[in-house]
This record gives structure tokens, C-alpha cells and sequence, in this order.
């Protein structure tokens, strides 16, 4: 059998089509349930509801300093990265439906379509 290299730059490719599509389609506000809630808290390093989400708040507040020389109000700069962190889930999603379906079968090309299927469905 030979060395498994998993796709790196599929994956890469995955993730970025997905965060075009998010980025295209960004809400410039809030909208329905709780994004105002998490827009908010984690602008003010605050706790949503319970469970509170202490890694989401934190992570989106260091996020929202970083682009702050941008200008980008404070809902499109977490609404980004909302956007990145999905992109980077889709392309890890990309990897591990590849990974499972080299158990299935050898033909590459099955197994980068399949891994581009799942990120689409999901």
C-alpha cells in the first residue's frame, strides 16, 4: 500500500469556495435568534446564555480587534469570522470524509468528488 497524503490543497479549495459563498451572502447586521446575542458579547467580551461559549466569545473578540483598522462595523467583523471558522470546518470535513472513503476504495478521484459532495451537503 502506499503513503497516504491526504488532499491539503483540496481541502484548502473546499474552504475557500465555502467562505466565498458565506462572504457573498454575509448578513451587514443581525438577524434571527441568537447572533445579535453573540454579536454583542463577544464585542464586549460579555456571556450569552447559558452554556456561554467562552471559546466563540473570545476567539471573535481577539477577531473583532484584529479588523478594526478595517472600519467594518462590529456585526459584519464577527459575521466574518463566523464565516472563517465555518470555512476552516468544511475543509477539516473535507479531510476526514476523504480519509474515510480511502477504506472504500482506491480510485482517487471517487474520493476527492465524495469529500466535495459532503462539504456541499453540509
Amino acid at each position: 500500500m502506499t503513503e497516504y497524503r491526504p488532499p491539503h490543497r483540496w481541502a484548502l479549495g473546499a474552504g475557500l469556495g465555502v467562505f466565498v459563498l458565506y462572504a457573498l451572502t454575509l448578513s451587514p447586521s443581525t438577524a434571527m435568534w441568537d447572533t445579535s446575542e453573540y454579536i454583542a458579547t463577544a464585542h464586549i467580551l460579555g456571556i450569552p446564555h447559558p452554556p456561554g461559549n467562552p471559546l466563540f466569545v473570545v476567539l471573535a473578540r481577539a477577531w473583532d480587534i484584529l479588523l478594526a483598522p478595517l472600519g467594518l462595523s462590529v456585526a459584519v467583523k464577527i459575521n466574518l469570522f463566523s464565516t472563517t471558522m465555518s470555512a476552516l470546518a468544511h475543509g477539516f470535513w473535507f479531510l476526514v470524509i476523504h480519509h474515510i472513503l480511502r477504506y472504500f476504495t482506491d480510485d482517487r478521484r471517487f474520493q476527492l468528488v465524495g469529500a466535495f459532495v459532503a462539504v456541499l451537503v453540509s
